[in-house]
């Protein structure tokens, strides 16, 4: 048979607050609500957030918990809960790295075939053009910005 829970508003609150607290610490965006001290300073609440959590665990289930047989029913079903959070997440976020790397090297293909797939006469004039460029900002004092071959290519490139 399993009591009711005991729920304590105000250290619900206060976990809330916490926990509201880190997420906002963690997007680190210019904002007026995270341009504060108490945001700034918010990986504290982490602690508060732990502590308050144990004491809630504990006031829930320690009448619930009489022998080693209960507390290793309790972790186990605990472990699982968590730990299935933890792998859907962790699964999410190799997808992502996968799709970005495989993504990743398509998109560095397509750059490599643009920038090194080009004649060699383009190149040469490529060249020409930086060599002025370079000349030009030296006779003025370095007064104008260097173009560089990459710039050169990617201003040449088709749109």
């Amino acid at each position: 048979m399993s009591l009711p829970a005991r729920r304590i508003e105000p250290l619900e609150s206060l976990r809330v607050i916490a926990a509201l607290a880190v997420a906002i610490f963690h997007f680190r965006t210019p904002s007026p609500l995270a341009a504060n001290a108490f945001i700034e300073h918010a990986d504290l609440m982490v602690d508060l957030f732990f502590v308050l959590s144990g004491f809630v665990i504990a006031l829930n289930y320690r009448e619930r918990i009489g022998s080693f047989w209960d507390a290793l029913t309790f972790q186990h079903r605990r472990f699982w809960r968590l730990y299935t959070l933890h792998l859907f997440t962790l699964m999410v976020f190799v997808g992502m790295w996968l799709l970005s790397a495989a993504y990743g090297a398509i998109l560095e293909q397509e750059l490599q075939q643009k920038v090194f797939d080009r004649e060699p006469e383009e190149l040469n004039a490529l060249r020409a053009v930086e060599r002025a460029e370079l000349s030009k900002s030296e006779d003025l004092g370095g007064g104008y910005e260097r173009i560089s071959i990459e710039e050169a290519m990617r201003r040449l490139a088709p749109r």
